[in-house]
């Protein structure tokens, strides 16, 4: 799985006006030198020993929460972390998709 492409979709939600964020991104899609950053950046992530994560500390109701979707070579994974959170091997990740990210339209 290293080296490999990935698919990606974060969505963030949250925050004082509850505007809720969503980007996708084919790391193929890219040049090669920011798709290779990312790949490197989701590899780091990968080798990290995984601790659970909690929930927001109190006091924390207008936090923004990302949920990451990872796709690579068919292995999917979802990774979901609080702003306070976010998985240092993981920000270059989420500032890319961040850079990306449209409002998702309200149902209703």
């Amino acid at each position: 799985m290293p080296g490999e492409h990935a698919q990606l979709r974060l969505r963030r939600t949250g925050g004082l006006a509850g505007l809720r964020l969503q980007a996708r991104l084919d790391t193929r899609s890219l040049p090669e030198a920011e798709g290779q950053a990312l790949i490197g950046a989701l590899d780091r992530f990968a080798a990290e020993p995984q601790t659970p994560r909690t929930q927001s500390p109190p006091g924390a109701a207008d936090t923004m929460h990302y949920e990451l979707e990872i796709d690579r070579g068919g292995a999917a994974r979802t990774v979901s972390f609080s702003e306070r959170q976010v998985p240092e091997a993981l920000a270059p990740v989420v500032h890319a998709l961040m850079d990306r990210a449209a409002p998702v339209p309200r149902a209703g």
